[in-house]
C-alpha cells in the first residue's frame, strides 16, 4: 500500500490539486471502512481461504482501476472500490493465521503478519519515489497493481497449504 499513497500525492500534483489529496486519500479510506463494515456484518457460509482468495482477487482488481485516472473524481472513486477490499483482506489473512497457528504461537503469528505489511508498505514506498520521480503517478499506479496481482497469485498459490486446525480436546480428570 506505500506505493498508491505516494502516488496520490503525485497525481495531485501533476494536476495542481494538491489540497485535493485528502479526498482520494479519505476514499481509499473509507472504502476499506465499509468493506470492513460489509464483512464483517455478514454470516458467511465459504469457508476461509475461499472469502480470502476472494477478497485477493478484488483487491488487485480494484487496484487495476486506478490505472484509468482521467481525473480526480474517478480516481477518487476508484481508491474507494480499491479500499473496499483492503479490509476484508486483512481480516481473512489474520482469521487464517490464528486458525494455522498452534495456540501457543498465534500472537507471534500476527505479530509477523503486521511486520510483514509495514515492511511491504515500506518497501512499496521505497521503490514508488523514484518511479514517480522517473515517471509520474501512473508509473506508481502501475506499481501498486502490479504488487497487488502479486500478493493475489503468492495468496492463491498458497491457499492450497492450508490445513484444517486440530482443535484441543478438553480432559476430565478423574476424581
Amino acid at each position: 500500500m506505500g506505493a498508491i499513497e505516494l502516488a496520490f500525492v503525485a497525481f495531485a500534483t501533476e494536476h495542481g490539486l494538491q489540497s485535493q489529496t485528502g479526498i482520494i486519500l479519505g476514499a481509499f479510506a473509507v472504502g476499506s471502512a465499509l468493506g470492513g463494515l460489509w464483512y464483517g456484518t455478514r454470516g458467511w457460509r465459504a469457508p476461509l481461504g475461499q472469502r480470502f482468495a476472494i477478497a485477493l482477487v478484488a483487491y488487485a482488481a480494484g487496484m487495476s482501476a486506478v490505472l484509468a485516472e482521467p481525473g480526480l473524481l474517478v480516481l477518487s472513486a476508484s481508491m474507494l472500490i480499491a479500499g473496499a477490499g483492503v479490509s476484508p483482506t486483512l481480516i481473512t489473512g489474520y482469521a487464517i493465521a490464528e486458525r494455522q497457528a498452534p495456540a501457543r504461537r498465534r500472537t507471534e503469528a500476527m505479530a509477523w503478519i503486521g511486520s510483514a505489511i509495514l515492511i511491504g508498505a515500506a518497501g512499496g514506498s521505497a521503490l514508488a519515489g523514484p518511479i514517480i520521480n522517473a515517471g509520474g503517478a501512473r508509473s506508481a499506479y502501475l506499481l501498486a497493481a502490479c504488487c497487488a496481482f502479486l500478493s493475489a497469485l503468492i495468496g492463491l498459490a498458497g491457499l492450497g497449504r492450508l490445513r484444517t486446525p486440530v482443535l484441543p480436546v478438553a480432559t476430565e480428570v478423574a476424581g
